[in-house]
């Protein structure tokens, strides 16, 4: 059943892709709760895109209907050609051009908003932006230029990052092939590869030697042990708010993911809670932290790792991992982490399960000798 539908839809998106063909106003379809598929003309101008519903034209999109959807198809595409024409001569609007000057830029903000969870996709935004300098037109957008973003994504971040953000990349300009403002995706067959990076977490012994070592930065001593018992990224415990705190829970929207993450409190970060408190007491403000950029945070706990004689390479996230191998370490379902720690799926919490074999390793050598 679920093919046939799939097939049916299909059926109906591939003919409007045929009557979009080299046309400034495309034909669009809104799947209708009671069935079937009404139909709108989108059109971009001005860098903003403009709508018409057509109120009366509706499509079946069952197979017996075919017959008839082409000819209200048909009527559409009639209607929207004769608007394109009045609108061309009024001197609104200029007849497509391969070499495009349309603002890719913008048509990617409008793919943006259509996305219930698009914080990688701003993400995307901010490096093209970054990229391109703030100008780049599906004219100028070639395989040398997809090639040359590529190599500037894994300059800039991790190189699984960069994968996430290139495959979105690819995914807005298969798009524009589907509205037909591309002829075919310049960034075909061009990808990043996944690397297997390696997770730094902390040990109990090593996190409670850490915890007893002075740190010249208190907020940040407090906030990483924070971490380590919460799973907070860097960017949510910098926001964290004692508002945000409620019936010995956190109770947040994480800045990554947009999702609001629900955290009851441990004993021992109720504790530095309380040390926060008692820091600040001259001093309060609305944050719970007062922290400086990831990166000098990151400075000052590669320093304090080292008064504490801690070999590993530390930086602030670590903390997030440390509470993923410490929690299941401590009995926590991994479902249950995966919660904890705003997973959008479980298969990005297994990697800790792979992190605690060492507990396994050490707990095989209790079994009795022959």
């Amino acid at each position: 059943m679920g093919r046939k539908k799939h097939s049916e839809q299909d059926y109906c998106e591939n003919q409007v892709g045929k009557l979009n063909h080299r046309k400034r106003i495309k034909l669009r379809l809104r799947k209708l709760n009671g069935g079937g598929y009404s139909i709108f003309l989108a059109m971009s101008q001005d860098r903003k895109w403009q709508y018409l519903n057509l109120p009366n034209l509706k499509l079946s999109g069952k197979k017996d209907d075919r017959v008839s959807d082409d000819n209200i198809l048909k009527v559409a595409s009639n209607i929207r050609d004769n608007r394109e024409l009045e609108i061309i001569k009024s001197g609104n609007l200029l007849p497509l051009d391969w070499e495009s000057k349309e603002d890719f830029l913008a048509y990617f903000d409008e793919l943006v908003k259509r996305k219930n969870n698009a914080s990688n996709w701003r993400n995307t935004r901010k490096k093209l932006q970054l990229f391109s300098k703030g100008s780049l037109n599906f004219g100028e957008i070639d395989r040398r230029l997809c090639v040359k973003f590529s190599d500037f994504l894994k300059s800039e971040v991790s190189a699984n990052s960069a994968k996430i953000y290139y495959g979105i990349f690819k995914t807005a300009l298969k798009q524009a092939v589907l509205d037909e403002i591309l002829q075919k995706n310049p960034a075909s067959g061009i990808s990043i590869p996944t690397v297997e990076m390696e997770t730094t977490f902390l040990t109990l012994t090593e996190l409670r030697t850490l915890d007893n070592t002075p740190c010249e930065h208190p907020d940040i001593k407090n906030a990483f042990i924070f971490s380590c018992f919460t799973g907070l990224r860097f960017s949510d415990a910098k926001s964290l708010k004692w508002m945000d705190i409620n019936e010995g829970a956190i109770i947040k929207r994480q800045k990554k993911t947009g999702m609001i993450a629900t955290i009851p409190l441990a004993s021992a970060a109720k504790i530095i809670l309380e040390q926060q408190k008692e820091l600040n007491k001259d001093s309060p403000h609305a944050e719970v932290f007062h922290l400086p950029t990831n990166a000098n945070t990151n400075r000052a706990i590669k320093k304090w790792a080292e008064a504490a004689g801690i070999k590993k390479k530390i930086t602030y996230h670590c903390s997030r991992h440390t509470f993923g191998v410490l929690s299941l370490d401590s009995g926590i379902d991994i479902y249950t982490i995966s919660k904890l720690m705003g997973h959008t799926n479980v298969t990005m919490t297994q990697r800790y399960a792979k992190l605690s074999d060492y507990k396994r390793d050490k707990e095989i050598q209790k079994l009795p000798e022959l």
